[in-house]
């Protein structure tokens, strides 16, 4: 490793972590059609497993958050991508070593849920923490390997179970346990940052009290919300409202988004420094709030195509912008910060989709909006989802309000400093 730049094995290794991580979220609701089928497992227990999933990230979030801000950072690395590696392992062993393989698949989704888990809690403030002439760059590359990684995922396992056969899925899992596997090997011997190995100096309570956090919260919680209320809906909105058949749905859809967005976070990590952080992330938010209203009323099928394209350029920076606002407005907080946003990107990825997707489920039961379909001769799957993506507009506009307080209240303590 050259002397002149001693955090670049560091850098990569965190970058590889996320796309590990990117599997951790993407894989297993890939392999549903073909577990639902080989295996008969049901579309209901699927969904409790998605949901076991998240209560596990979520508690890793808060339970290693004040070991992280005690002991450092780095022990809990290798234990990240050690459960992510049996998790992925225990996964494709299940059907071989299991008399009931669901017991092996809640075991595994255990595992990778507990590395995934400590992965959003550990490798942000790594990167973060690495001397660099633009943390929000730094931190906006790394977060755009996470949508890199989610697309190599989506495209690498569906070609792989066209190739080798859905029958061959537990191989197909065993070579993703590889990925963290590579990430231990390069963690070894990287250099780590000094907030990574040294004790927090912040209290979680001096944290949540502060409006300023209170605004980057909100922020990444609808901005994490818009985000998955895109890519969880944006297939059966390609489907039900657009007619476009399913297969090219998904394409269309989810690597479009994914697509669009790391392009918007590999630009700024690009740029750095010479664009404003927060004035992207207020421009993005509005953009959100375009895109998602014009998805749910416009008429013209091409645009509403690419309003939910250009919908990841929007979103982009609002999760990673979140993180690096907040990080550099309490910088002693180490852990508990990240663990605190972590959680509150999470709860808006799982709250906001199914609020959209409730409310595009009322949506016929509405007298006004039945109206609405017969005067344009929507079916009720048509009006519900765009029902559902009106509606969620309103998760940019939130974002949008937050981010304009946080800028106002910079601009006042700037001049406060000043005088």
């Amino acid at each position: 490793m050259s002397p002149a730049n001693p955090f670049k094995r560091t850098l990569i290794a965190c970058y590889t972590s996320y796309v590990s991580q990117s599997a951790v979220i993407t894989l297993l609701p890939l392999l549903f059609t073909t577990l639902r089928e080989q295996i008969g497992v049901s579309y209901t227990l699927l969904a409790v497993l998605s949901g076991f999933s998240f209560v596990i990230q979520l508690l890793a979030d808060f339970l290693f958050s004040g070991a992280a801000a005690r002991f450092g950072y780095k022990p809990f690395v290798f234990v990240a991508m050690a459960s992510e590696t049996l998790g992925f392992s225990l996964l494709a062993a299940s059907v071989y070593i299991f008399p009931n393989p669901v017991i092996g698949f809640f075991m595994a989704t255990f595992l990778f849920s507990l590395g995934g888990g400590l992965s959003e809690i550990l490798i942000s403030p790594i990167v973060n923490g690495v001397p660099s002439s633009s943390s929000s760059g730094s931190m906006a590359i790394l977060h755009s390997m996470y949508s890199w990684g989610q697309m190599a995922v989506v495209l690498i396992t569906t070609l792989l179970l066209f190739v080798l056969g859905a029958e061959n899925w537990p191989f197909i899992a065993l070579l993703w346990a590889i990925l963290p596997i590579v990430c231990c090997v390069l963690f070894m011997k990287a250099k780590y940052p000094e907030n990574a190995v040294n004790k927090s100096n912040s209290t979680p309570l001096q944290i949540v009290k502060n409006p300023i956090f209170i605004l980057c919260m909100l922020t990444i919680f609808f901005g994490a919300g818009a985000e998955h209320t895109v890519v969880g809906w944006s297939s059966a909105f390609m489907e039900e409202v657009l007619n476009i058949p399913k297969v090219y749905g998904d394409i269309a859809g989810l690597l479009m988004f994914a697509f669009t967005m790391a392009i918007g976070r590999f630009t700024h990590g690009m740029l750095g420094n010479r664009v404003d952080l927060s004035k992207s992330m207020l421009l993005g938010s509005i953009g959100v709030f375009f895109c998602l209203a014009i998805m749910g009323v416009s008429p013209i099928p091409v645009v509403s195509f690419l309003a939910c394209a250009l919908s990841g350029l929007c979103v982009a920076l609002l999760w990673p912008g979140s993180l690096v606002l907040a990080s550099d407005s309490f910088p002693n907080s180490g852990a508990w910060l990240f663990a605190f946003m972590a959680t509150a990107g999470d709860l808006g990825a799982a709250v906001c989709p199914f609020v959209t997707g409730k409310l595009a489920d009322m949506s016929g039961e509405v007298p006004v909006l039945a109206d609405i379909a017969t005067r344009f001769s929507l079916s009720a799957e048509q009006t519900g989802m765009r029902t559902g993506f009106v509606f969620s507009a309103l998760y940019g506009a939130i974002c949008t309000v937050s981010l304009i307080l946080f800028i106002s209240g910079k601009k006042k303590r700037k001049k406060l400093e000043a005088e």
